[in-house]
């Protein structure tokens, strides 16, 4: 958890007041939302109900991207989003996995969300990894991206 909350702190501090930002599924992308609320004027789109929720709709513009419901932690999917990240452009791109191997590839389980995530990641001028250290040396089904493909890793080490 702590690990989590250092992720999302690190992110707020990087990510400036009135951007526009994907934010990911996951329990980390819900702690950096919790972050992120305290900036002022973003631009949020995402496909983590619990996300969205995280955001003051009075302070922030938020999109809930549609699609069906692919978890109990509220994330969607579905060529949907696909379609609608294809239209949009963002400022950053707020991605997790499930594991990094050392090789670099960087992997998670679900193929339908890998493919929302690969689209965000097309649709954005940055992307930014979001993992904590346990992420690290660990594999899954099939890989998101290149470790070397996102402009930046966002950690939570010191």
């Amino acid at each position: 958890m702590e690990a989590k909350r250092k992720v999302a702190e690190r992110t707020a501090t990087v990510i400036p007041d009135g951007a526009s930002v994907f934010i990911d599924v996951g329990t980390t992308m819900e702690f950096t939302a919790e972050a992120l609320d305290r900036r002022s004027g973003l631009r949020v789109f995402t496909n983590s109900v619990r996300a969205a929720l995280a955001f003051d709709p009075a302070r922030h513009d938020v999109n809930v991207l549609g699609g069906r419901m692919s978890g109990r932690d509220g994330s969607l999917t579905g060529e949907e989003i696909i379609a609608a990240l294809h239209g949009l452009h963002f400022d950053y791109a707020l991605i997790a996995c499930s594991g990094i191997e050392e090789n670099g590839r960087v992997m998670d389980f679900d193929m339908s969300k890998i493919a929302v995530k690969k689209a965000a990641m097309a649709a954005a001028r940055q992307s930014f990894l979001l993992a904590t250290p346990s992420k690290f040396g660990r594999s899954a089904l099939a890989m998101i991206a290149k470790l070397s493909e996102f402009d930046r890793v966002i950690d939570g080490e010191d």
